[in-house]
């Protein structure tokens, strides 16, 4: 794993959970572990669990030994960029990569530039990832139509909102509402 895939994780959860939740700590606890080289791992993990599910892990119990690492990940450009990427997309999703470039203040090139160099894929295809998944919680959540929910998510039709998802998950959105209906009867 490298360190993008580091600072996409913690930039997804704390999007998820609110502004920086780790970074709301005490300043004295994390300056108590500064020079801590490495991070004590319970006995409950084990040799095959990969480092990701660590990560998300430590940082979703919100574990002290991970704030300081926490807050060296967030001065990250690429952090920044990935924050911004997803606020914007939850906020406003029909914004293109031209818009956003606009209010994050760098040419859409470099923008795409920087992104890729970062992430090794592009923003568009983030962008949109997060609109389908903010597409299927609420057709799991809502009762709008699949239309309406596709139209909310930036798809022009509910033809293209029902292929990209079939595509992507091999499920039709009437069929991933059924099993949300069937996940969460009482």
């Amino acid at each position: 794993m490298n360190l993008s895939e580091l600072v996409e994780i913690l930039a997804v959860i704390d999007t998820a959970m609110g502004q920086s939740f780790l970074s709301q700590k005490r300043k004295s606890a994390l300056d108590s572990d500064i020079h801590q080289e490495f991070i004590p791992l319970d006995d409950m993990f084990s040799s095959d669990v990969s480092i990701k599910n660590i990560a998300i892990d430590l940082i979703i119990r919100n574990q002290s030994q991970f704030d300081r690492w926490c807050e060296v990940l967030r001065k990250y450009e690429a952090y920044g960029m990935m924050r911004f990427l997803l606020s914007s997309a939850q906020q406003n999703t029909n914004a293109n990569i031209n818009q956003l470039c606009v209010r994050y203040g760098i040419s859409a090139s470099y923008f795409r530039q920087l992104y890729r160099e970062n992430f090794n894929k592009t923003a568009k295809r983030k962008i949109m990832s997060v609109r389908m998944a903010n597409a299927i919680l609420q057709l799991i959540e809502s009762e709008e139509s699949i239309l309406s929910v596709g139209l909310e998510a930036g798809y022009c039709s509910a033809s293209h909102f029902t292929n990209d998802i079939k595509k992507e998950l091999g499920l039709t959105p009437s069929e991933i509402r059924h099993l949300g209906a069937m996940l969460y009867e009482p």
